[in-house]
């Protein structure tokens, strides 16, 4: 065996041995993040109305972002033009939920993450990442309505 080669295998060797002492966990090959379950009617009845409509970000056309880009065309968090908004009573929606609203959660439900300090969906509107915009500062009722809607449904 050459030098070279004969050092590799003692530095892999001793690399393996290394983690093998931290404890290192093989997590397979199927890695799924935790799902965090937030209420579906709160969506429907606040989050929707509140900041997805109210900040037009399907559209991008707010004074905030002065339709500099938008979530129904230019994202890859897709947002829909036409939804139509339930009518609620007590936060429970009491018609039936349009096709185009529930794809809206189901994606906003991807943009989550476990706490709201580190979801993308609270991150980015109040500029802690990247955005093109800040649509609402992140001390304002539309932050914390976001940041409580998630830890609310934390695991």
């Amino acid at each position: 065996m050459s030098a070279p080669r004969h050092a590799l295998v003692l530095f892999a060797g001793a690399l393996a041995g290394t983690l093998g002492a931290c404890g290192v966990i093989d997590l397979g090959d199927n890695i799924v993040p935790p799902n965090v379950r937030v209420d579906e009617d709160r969506f429907y009845c606040e989050i929707a109305p509140q900041i997805l409509q109210a900040h037009s970000c399907a559209t991008g056309g707010t004074a905030e972002c002065s339709g500099t880009s938008c979530h129904a065309s230019t994202s890859s968090f897709r947002l829909s033009r036409t939804r139509i908004l339930p009518r609620c009573e007590d936060g429970v929606p009491v018609e039936p939920i349009d096709p185009a609203l529930a794809d809206e959660y189901r994606s906003v439900t991807l943009f989550l993450g476990s706490d709201s300090a580190s979801s993308p969906f609270w991150r980015r509107p109040v500029r802690a990442d990247s955005h093109p915009c800040a649509v609402f500062p992140q001390v304002s009722p539309e932050a914390e309505l976001i940041a409580d809607w998630i830890e609310s449904g934390a695991l």
